[in-house]
């Protein structure tokens, strides 16, 4: 089974897959509802092998989705993050030197 995470400017979307079917839709949650607790909640009983994370921003809401997966299940996982090309600016401004497509953690 595969978790897909989508981070996008307003919302949180997920969905759990197994191959190519659809097996969870999860509930789209605003920023604001993002909370560890209800991360945690909702995920806790899925056993996912993968999980794919994307990121159009936030950093913030990104490293607690990270440390919500890193508590649920550990560095076992595999998981693939893809960031876009304007997350991978650092807060100064700078640019850092990462792939604007692709990070593995």
């Amino acid at each position: 089974m595969n978790l897909l995470i989508d981070l996008g400017n307003s919302r949180l979307k997920w969905a759990l897959y197994d191959k190519l079917a659809l097996v969870k839709q999860g509930e789209s949650l605003t920023h604001a509802e993002l909370t560890p607790q209800r991360l945690t909640a909702l995920w806790q009983s899925l056993q996912p092998q993968k999980i794919g994370l994307s990121c159009v921003g936030n950093t913030h809401l990104l490293d607690s989705i990270k440390s919500v997966i890193v508590s649920l299940w550990g560095n076992q996982i595999i998981c693939h993050h893809a960031a876009t090309q304007a997350s991978s600016f650092a807060d100064d401004g700078t640019t850092k030197k990462v792939s604007h497509i692709a990070v593995h953690f």
